[in-house]
């Protein structure tokens, strides 16, 4: 029980961590998200929104619900092969 209740505490702390930590930009020039078009006016560098693509829509391949499932899964199948078998109870005969 301990096992767990610390490998609860670690993964809950690293996922503090990352949630905390500054990530560097995508963009190293800092000027926007990445694929921003830019066009040179007389009040300086503006986005050129009008010449950008679309975006492609995307749709993930799995949904959510079915990774949270499998990992549901994974760990009820984890928990239960490292239980403890019950112990047999031997009757006393008198």
């Amino acid at each position: 029980m301990r096992l767990i209740v610390g490998l609860v505490v670690l993964l809950l702390g690293i996922g503090w961590a990352a949630s905390q930590l500054p990530w560097p930009s995508s963009n190293p020039a800092g000027h926007g998200p990445p694929g921003i078009v830019w066009r040179r006016t007389r009040q300086g560098w503006e986005p050129a929104v009008w010449l950008q693509p679309p975006p492609v829509p995307r749709r993930p391949s799995l949904h959510p619900v079915v990774v949270g499932l499998f990992q549901m899964g994974v760990a009820l199948v984890a928990w239960q092969a490292t239980e403890p078998a019950p112990r047999e109870e031997t009757q006393r005969s008198r």
